[in-house]
């Protein structure tokens, strides 16, 4: 049987719009300096702080579709445009996607962004597709109706990666996560297709008594058993010191002066970025490019990510990235650890163990860095101060934030005490952080035995009431009600015979708080008498009223 025509199938004007040719004497970089790159950059940097879901993706990607097709073939965009055509429209989108991706590699491959000599940057631009998309494929099943798209997907992969080994000289991409997860879905469309062709031959062909003739057809598309060769960790060389080329000016866009605030927020964000890049590539030890970077990246977030149970749904850094600073670890590479380590922060924000890596490096760097890691250190204190709890929370992988050895080094920058002002990482933070850990990677109990072992470790009174709330809150979060009522219970007696509200009020207000979330869960009624219930959330919220009025408002639903 005769191979399926894919492309016919797909169907899509914009499919093509990969080989289309950019009029002549427009820069590829020019879009790059331009603010409809800039828009688009905040609009997908969303992803890393807020999740998937907070972009647009059918604005995002019309406008990425009409930068392709007029403007510039950029592999980035390029790339994430497919990401975000695929979770827009699914399998349809993805066949799209893929096929602009192989029409620029096609017949664009000298003009495409990043340019050739940065073959590393494409290289990292097909990888970071491939590894977001593999899991998305595998948990998602195509429809049957959409079973075709994964088909035409699957072709489109296959030759993209072909044309891709053909042209890369140093490096190689790693596809295969990503055709491992499109080809059973492939395989069952071909299926689909082989089984509705012969019924069509059968029913043209006249009777026959003679035996079919064996199938010498090679096999479909889909069981294509070629790879994506694994990738090759990349060799860590020490390069020769090269004096550093002028750099260009950097052009910074205008401030809006209309009076929208966050316009103008984000025009000084994308213009500290530009200025973090521009100082870095003239002087990596300069601390002005590391302030610049944390005040544009940083200065976007006002509030910690959502999370059920310390997990948001932001992705992990990239597998590549974790294993590119794996190596020049242990290549003991400084110079370069700390470039890839500030390319990971500004790709994946809240990896905390980007920040400890960029300052161990930079203490190893000598003084020519001690300017730049005291920024460093200083602007993440004061990053967890303004969004605190960030060290208790993981990605939606489950992988941490903060690895304990980060947590350790963060609790040495702070050295702030159990229940100590002052906006510090406390001893019984990094506890409660270990704990969550435990628990949103299936060890619950074990989590629980790490601050009751820690509650039982204080010495005073005090730390012990304090570790015995965390305690609480790690209940509630990992549905352990039972326990936790019988502690709210124990531990308001004792607020009540020390009269916290009026000797420690701060310890009286985080008890308030906990007992409200507790009395406020969907399942309370099992616990407690839903008119006993309703007494308990009056008091609670006269004593809130007395102390700490805003908390008691923002409990009731009134922020």
């Amino acid at each position: 049987m005769p191979e399926v025509d894919t492309t016919s199938l797909l169907n899509d004007p914009r499919a093509d719009y990969g080989t289309v040719a950019i009029d002549a004497g427009t820069s590829v970089e020019d879009f790059r300096d331009s603010a409809e790159f800039e828009a688009l950059e905040a609009d997908f940097r969303k992803t890393e702080t807020e999740g998937p879901s907070a972009v647009d993706w059918k604005s995002y990607n019309a406008r990425s579709l009409e930068v392709i097709k007029t403007q510039s073939k950029d592999l980035v965009l390029g790339t994430r445009l497919a990401y975000g055509l695929y979770l827009d429209e699914g399998y349809t989108g993805l066949g799209v996607g893929l096929s602009i991706l192989r029409g620029m590699v096609s017949e664009h491959w000298e003009e495409l962004f990043p340019p050739v000599k940065r073959e590393r940057g494409r290289v990292g631009a097909f990888d970071w597709l491939a590894e977001k998309l593999a899991p998305a494929v595998e948990a998602k099943p195509p429809s049957n109706d959409a079973l075709v798209y994964a088909l035409v997907s699957h072709e489109m992969l296959t030759q993209l990666d072909d044309l891709l080994e053909q042209k890369l000289s140093k490096y190689s991409v790693a596809m295969g996560p990503l055709v491992r997860a499109l080809r059973p879905h492939a395989k069952a469309a071909q299926q689909v297709l082989d089984a509705a062709a012969e019924a069509e031959k059968q029913a043209e062909a006249p009777q026959s008594t003679t035996a079919p003739e064996a199938d010498g057809q090679k096999e479909p598309l889909a069981t294509r058993e070629a790879e994506a060769p694994a990738p090759q960790p990349a060799q860590v060389v020490q390069p020769a010191p090269q004096p550093a080329p002028a750099a260009a000016p950097v052009e910074l866009p205008a401030i809006p002066a209309d009076g929208n605030a966050d316009a103008s927020a984000q025009a000084i964000f994308n213009a500290a970025s530009k200025v973090a890049t521009s100082i870095r590539q003239q002087s990596p030890a300069d601390s002005r490019a590391y302030l610049c970077a944390r005040f544009a990246i940083w200065g976007r977030i006002q509030a910690a990510p959502p999370s059920s149970a310390g997990k948001t749904s932001l992705p992990p850094p990239q597998k590549a990235k974790i294993a590119e600073i794996e190596a020049l670890l242990s290549a003991g590479n400084n110079e370069a650890l700390v470039k890839a380590a500030e390319s990971g922060f500004v790709a994946s924000p809240f990896w905390l163990d980007a920040q400890y890596h960029v300052a161990k490096a930079m203490q190893s760097l000598g003084a020519d860095y001690d300017a730049a890691n005291r920024t460093v250190t200083a602007e993440l204190a004061s990053f967890l101060k303004r969004v605190p709890g960030l060290v208790e929370l993981s990605f939606n992988s489950g992988m941490s934030f903060a690895s304990p050895e980060t947590r350790s080094w963060i609790q040495e920058l702070t050295k702030a005490p159990d229940g100590a002002g002052g906006g510090g990482v406390s001893e019984l933070d990094l506890i409660t952080s270990a704990a969550n850990a435990e628990g949103q990677s299936g060890r619950v109990q074990g989590g629980l035995q790490i601050l009751s072992d820690h509650a039982n470790s204080r010495a005073s009174e005090r730390e012990r009431f304090l570790s015995q709330i965390k305690m609480g809150e790690y209940c509630l979060r990992f549905e352990l009600l039972a326990p936790v009522f019988a502690l709210i219970s124990r531990l308001r007696e004792t607020s009540e015979k020390r009269a916290l509200d009026m000797w420690e009020p701060e310890l009286a207000v985080e008890l308030a708080k906990l007992s409200w979330r507790c009395l406020s869960h969907k399942n309370a009624r099992q616990f407690i008498n839903e008119g006993h219930g309703i007494e308990m959330k009056a008091e609670i919220m006269g004593t809130l009223a007395a102390l700490n009025l805003p908390v008691a408002a923002e409990l009731s639903g009134k922020k």
